[in-house]
């Protein structure tokens, strides 16, 4: 307790005006000072050397030294010291407790300006009542007081009175946002990167408009034209001001008609406007719809028409094509402005055009859906946290894991259920289109509503994609003062709803969220990164700079003197530089002369960097917290699979010195944050089925540090790249690399170097495709670095369409054993590939495959396996008759040298013969599958294959099947469904070991319901089945010693549960008669229906066995 009075003094020593407030959250603290005692201790007399630095113009206000701080209500919580300031709670972890010790300390901050909500509920981690803090950035904030030695009443009491405080803290008006307070100061260099970053002449002069007929109008300096545009606008320069008035009046808040961005190349031109105002209301007062002629003539518009001539003008409206379905004045009201729009072509003044208009609907959602959307994403990721947290805190077994991948794929539909990124990708989409036009030298005016948040949104983005300059860090600054600041954007910073939970900025939420969606599809093209977008969406919750605090122009002359968020960025540049950045050549000193950026809307994905950089932060440490104290050093195997983890974090940068494995697959990765320092030993690393689409720094630097890793999993990502340098060869112990199932269409040269490397799977990735995802043709690609792989055993490259391969590629692969080249367009195979001692060959789905290579003899002492299924033009030779006799033998004599094949795969090949010399050679095979050809018979040589296990002759046309087919006593399983089959030989009573046979005719009716297995104790039963058998199962009729049975006779099926029944009285018939009928299998395959209908069954035929 003493410790406590030191305390105590400590603070009435301070020239602080909010002692008494200090002292009453201290006392609330120190009700139980034995407790606290050694907490007490640590504080007064060691400091805490990490404590969070105060920002220029912050004032501390007191500190809550013992608070449990969780993300999720159910989390055991973090103990830690709360601290008030006029910005912001800063949450500080003791570094004494025991919960989570593997953090170090970490620092929380909130700034109070983001905090939207605070409310009282029951807490899971703490027994009584916690404080929950609903933020605009998607996180939640649980904050309770120890309970130990505190009544419950005195507990609600003081947690309602630390409510009353900090609600008291949080600003209610502009004038007390920490902007207005704290005034931070930087060099000049970054001053003049704040405020006067966007010159409207410096951009007039670097989109040469000067030279095409533009100039700059100050006809707006009173902000009388348009109070939400800036004072100097870009206008035609044959437009006077008096037509700017006129244009001014037709529209919506006067946001007439104004110029975005000029393409420089092909001189097409981006707009941006509102709509026109209700034209019904106008029509009516003018006396109907006749009277439009009357209206006032929007000359801006047809100025634009006459400089557009003779292509097109392009207008794209925000909303759908169809608005309103049920609403008939909405359609009349759409109708009238589009015929009003189509009026101002007409030759009524001194600018005649026979330009016509294009109208275009983006189809964007308005802003009200937006937000709904939001807040569903926003309840979708809070329930998911909860799930999350209690699936993390059992162990694992085999239902939690079945759990999780519920969770995930439920979390994944709501995702997408939400519309957020639905809404997403539509504005992607729009973006590509008319980036498009842009390029190809057409005019485009963009307009919504209100000419905010839509035009804003889509304008943006276009530039962004069509012009090199504004994915510098520079020329984005000067996109959003341009874009979302000059023209006016509504922040809400001084709206009494600003802390309303829908009040979050939507609009430019969604402009950050594409520009992301943008940068993950072409990683190279970015000077600055994901935390370039974060600190910005942050810094305008946060109310730090006076950047986002004014809506227009005219209310930020008053803010002038607070912070530019431009010179904290120019002062802190390094944290915001992209590594991969690959600055444009410039064309006649132009880089807006580059080929645009073409984003696929089907890429779209969830900002995890965002939307759940917050969610899995007590769920991984739920699972931490189970690996035992003493084996969180030696620990050789971290299982985070299915964990939704978004990201990397601090705490797998600390810990665990001496792991061997760790697995993050099935999660939300995009990327890495941290560099796993502490992970040196590291031999096997697993990020599969994640969102990554290009290996961040901080995973390069991992890389570099885990020189041990052994095995790579990197497959089911959308990486596009990988790094060009030298990381990757520096794994030189690596042996097994999986990159499959990604969207890589080169790789680096420095995979020569793994010198080690087993087994690569390169398996569906786009080496092969001729259309890269910017949309411009190309040559296809082969990976020649991995023909000098040597040690290289393993190769899987199927799926990436490759047309050819190299002729020397298989030279230096002389321990290849295994090659998987299966859905390619391959149509020859180099003569190199002889060189290899092949095992396994797997060619299915070559369809353009012709034939196989000289010399494919060389191989059968080695090959084992072979599988060329659906490659029908290789087999050609055995079909056709012309076919010449030459050719025919030496494909016959090629095919039968394979003598130690015990896989072959020759299915879908259209094969309509296959001779007897090809059965009586392969006498080593167990597999053999013939599915889905047009064979019409098996040759009496089948009996030569001895070893045959499985034999496929499934969707064929099978009349008869050869007796000599009894010899096969090693046969398990037989599949003769839909054939025209009509008897089946006595002699298959003696494959004895056969334990599935399937016989579905080829009926198009008759679907497979399942198999009906017979008891695993049951002797064997015949393969024969008896006609006495189905008569008193089927039929129901006495045993009959016929060899045929009903085979004219159709009996309907009344009802499905009468075919169940029959059904079961079959499979209790061949129990009852298994002493007398021998074996047919443990499982049959029996017709079944789906839909009671007037379904008809035929009899079958069956030898008298």
């Amino acid at each position: 307790a003493s410790y406590w009075m030191e305390g105590i003094q400590a603070l009435l020593e301070e020239q602080d005006h909010n002692v008494e407030k200090k002292l009453l959250l201290f006392a609330v603290a120190a009700r139980n000072p034995e407790y606290y005692a050694e907490i007490g201790r640590r504080l007064v007399q060691e400091p805490p050397a990490e404590s969070a630095k105060l920002v220029e113009g912050e004032i501390g206000y007191s500190e809550l030294f013992c608070i449990h701080f969780a993300h999720v209500n159910g989390s055991n919580g973090v103990l830690c010291t709360l601290r008030l300031t006029n910005f912001r709670l800063i949450m500080e972890q003791h570094e004494f407790s025991d919960s989570h010790a593997l953090c170090n300390r970490e620092l929380y901050t909130v700034p109070l300006a983001a905090i939207s909500k605070i409310t009282c509920v029951s807490s899971n981690f703490c027994q009584g009542l916690c404080l929950v803090l609903e933020c605009k950035d998607f996180r939640n904030l649980y904050l309770s007081l120890s309970t130990q030695g505190i009544a419950a009443n005195e507990l609600c009491n003081d947690l309602k009175l630390l409510r009353k405080h900090l609600k008291q803290l949080v600003p209610s008006s502009i004038n007390q946002l920490y902007a207005m307070v704290g005034k931070p100061e930087y060099g000049l260099r970054s001053e003049m990167a704040g405020w006067p970053i966007y010159n409207i002449n410096t951009e007039f002069a670097r989109l040469k408009l000067g030279q095409t007929g533009w100039r700059i109008s100050e006809a707006n300096v009173g902000y009388t034209l348009c109070d939400s545009y800036s004072a100097r606008l870009i206008v035609p320069e044959p437009i006077s001001d008096l037509n700017l008035m006129s244009a001014a009046e037709l529209r919506v808040d006067r946001r007439f008609i104004v110029l975005s961005w000029h393409n420089v190349t092909s001189k097409g031109t981006l707009f941006r406007c509102s709509q026109y105002r209700s034209i019904i209301a106008t029509l009516t007062a003018e006396g109907g719809r006749g009277s439009d002629k009357q209206m006032h003539q929007d000359d801006l518009l047809r100025f634009i028409l006459y400089r557009t001539a003779p292509t097109p003008l392009q207008i794209f409206s925000s909303w759908s094509e169809k608005r309103s379905t049920n609403n008939k004045e909405e359609e009349e009201e759409e109708e009238a402005e589009r015929n009003f729009a189509l009026n101002q072509s007409q030759p009524q003044s001194q600018w005649k055009s026979s330009s016509p208009i294009n109208f275009h609907y983006m189809g964007l959602p308005p802003v009200n859906h937006v937000q709904d959307a939001l807040a569903r994403l926003r309840k979708t990721v809070d329930e998911h946290s909860a799930r999350m947290l209690q699936d993390a805190n059992t162990r694992p077994s085999r239902k939690i894991i079945k759990q999780r991948q519920q969770d995930m794929h439920l979390f994944r539909k709501q995702v997408e259920d939400s519309g957020w990124t639905a809404s997403i990708r539509k504005l992607i989409k729009a973006t590509t289109i008319i980036v498009l036009k842009l390029q190809l030298g057409e005019s485009v005016i963009l307009q919504s509503p209100d000419g905010r948040n839509e035009t804003a949104q889509v304008a943006s983005l276009v530039q962004l994609c069509g012009d090199p300059y504004y994915r510098t860090i520079t020329g984005f600054s000067v996109l959003v003062e341009k874009e979302w600041l000059s023209y006016g954007h509504k922040w809400c910073q001084d709206s009494p709803q600003k802390y309303h939970p829908r009040q979050l900025s939507c609009a430019f939420l969604q402009f950050l969220d594409g520009v992301w969606q943008i940068m993950e599809m072409y990683t190279h093209a970015f000077e600055f990164n994901c935390q370039f977008l974060l600190f910005i969406i942050d810094s305008l919750y946060a109310s730090r700079f006076g950047t986002f605090l004014a809506d227009t122009e005219r209310q930020r002359k008053s803010i002038l003197t607070t912070a530019s968020i431009w010179s904290h960025v120019e002062k802190h540049k390094d944290k915001f530089l992209n590594p991969r950045y690959e600055p444009p050549v410039l064309v006649d000193n132009s880089p807006t002369q580059q080929r645009a950026l073409s984003p696929s809307p089907e890429l779209v994905k969830l900002w995890s960097n965002y939307f759940l950089r917050w969610t899995a932060y007590h769920p991984t440490l739920a699972i931490v917290s189970q690996i035992p104290r003493q084996q969180q050093t030696i620990n050789e195997k971290l299982d985070f699979t299915m964990c939704c983890l978004a990201t990397i974090g601090p705490i797998f940068s600390d810990s665990w010195s001496s792991v061997r494995s760790l697995d993050l697959s099935a999660n939300l990765i995009s990327s890495f944050d941290v560099v796993l320092r502490n992970m040196s030993q590291l031999e096997e690393l697993a990020v599969a089925n994640c969102l990554m689409t290009s290996i961040s720094p901080q995973l390069e630097d991992s890389l570099k540090i885990c020189t041990n890793l052994r095995r790579l999993d990197l497959s089911c990502n959308r990486l596009c790249t990988l790094p060009m340098d030298a990381q990757l060869g520096q794994l030189t112990m690596l042996t097994d690399l999986n990159l499959s199932h990604n969207r890589l269409s080169t790789l680096p040269p420095s995979l020569s170097q793994l010198t080690n490397l087993r087994l690569l799977n390169l398996a569906h990735n786009n080496f092969g495709c001729v259309t890269s995802s910017g949309g411009e043709k190309r040559a296809p690609r082969f990976p020649d670095m991995v023909g000098r792989l040597s040690e290289l055993t393993f190769l899987d490259m199927s799926g990436n369409y490759l047309p050819s391969i190299p002729v020397q590629f298989f030279t230096n692969l002389t321990n290849l054993v295994t090659l998987r080249l299966k859905n390619n367009l391959i149509r020859d195979l180099p003569t190199s590939l002889m060189s290899a001692p092949l095992q396994t060959l797997s060619m299915s789905g070559n369809p353009e495959l012709v034939r196989l290579p000289d010399g494919f003899n060389a191989l059968a002492s080695s090959l084992t396996s072979l599988s060329l299924s659906a490659c029908t033009r290789v087999f050609t030779v055995l079909s056709t008759p012309t076919a010449g006799t030459r050719g025919r033998s030496a494909f016959l004599k090629l095919l039968a040298e394979l003598t130690n094949l015990t896989a072959l795969d020759i299915s879908k090949c259209e094969i309509k013969v296959l001779p007897a010399i090809l059965f009586a050679a392969w006498t080593n095979l167990q597999t053999l599958d013939l599915r889905r050809n047009v064979l019409t018979g098996i040759p009496p040589d089948v009996q030569h294959m001895q070893k045959l296990r499985t034999l496929c002759l499934q969707f064929n046309y099978l009349e008869t099947i050869p007796a000599e087919i009894g010899k096969l006593t090693n046969l398990t399983t037989l599949k003769l469904n839909n054939n025209l089959l009509t008897i089946l030989p006595s002699q298959m009573g003696s494959l004895t070991n056969l334990n599935r046979l399937e016989l579905l005719p080829r009926r198009k009716n008759w679907q497979a319901r399942g198999i009906y297995d017979l008891p695993s104790s049951s002797p064997q039963l015949s393969a024969s089945l008896s006609s006495s058998l189905f008569s008193s199962s089927l039929a129901g009729s006495a045993p009959s010693s016929s060899t045929n049975f009903n085979s004219s006779v159709e009996e309907p099926i009344e009802s499905e549960a009468i075919f169940k029944q029959r059904s079961n009285k079959l499979v209790t018939a061949l129990r009852d008669h298994r002493e007398n009928i021998g074996a047919v299998g443990s499982s049959i395959i029996v017709p079944s229906r789906d839909k009671p209908h007037n379904h008809q069954i035929t009899g079958c035929r069956c030898t008298s066995d």
